[in-house]
């Protein structure tokens, strides 16, 4: 199963909501290296998003969590 980490970001002055794809990779140390260029360069709010190939969404958990 291929792992493909999605790195989220807010750039300076933009306001929380409006997050930008900063990389999208399969190797953890490009990632690395990306959150720490998006630090050196301002952007805050960093998050990885972590997707499994052949992963499923599970709409059932999320409507019964409303």
């Amino acid at each position: 199963m291929n792992t493909t980490y999605i790195l989220w970001a807010t750039a300076p002055g933009d306001p929380d909501w409006a997050e930008q794809i900063i990389t999208e990779t399969t190797d953890k140390n490009h990632l690395v290296n990306a959150e720490r260029w998006a630090q050196s360069c301002g952007f805050r709010n960093l998050r990885t998003l972590e997707h499994h190939t052949g992963d499923k969404p599970d709409f059932t958990r999320i409507i019964n969590q409303i």
